[in-house]
């Protein structure tokens, strides 16, 4: 997952949950959603199959390293790996952690 497409995806998790339990609006600023700041990415995901309330559910464990100006990111990401990012995020999927 390139860097842009995962803090898309995170935004779009606190986005959503703003809309259904919170009272207002999630303000972002706007230079981090257009201007993203190039960052490089290695990884090591293996696909993973698992079952769980009878449903099959296929998903990606492993690293991903991002090398680049992230500061301005932190904040969301950790907020992120509080919440969790990803369909089925109740059941497990969606989660991760990170270190710097």
């Amino acid at each position: 997952m390139d860097f842009a497409t995962f803090v898309d995806r995170i935004f779009i998790r606190l986005s959503g949950i703003m809309d259904n339990y919170g009272e207002n609006e999630l303000i972002l600023p706007y230079s981090l959603m257009y201007r993203k700041s190039y960052i490089k990415m290695e990884c090591d995901l293996r696909t993973v199959k698992f079952q769980t309330n009878d449903q099959p559910i296929i998903g990606l464990l492993g690293q991903v390293r991002y090398y680049g100006d992230v500061t301005r990111y932190l904040p969301y990401i950790d907020l992120g790996s509080q919440t969790h990012i990803g369909k089925k995020t109740s059941r497990a999927c969606g989660e991760y952690t990170f270190e710097i």
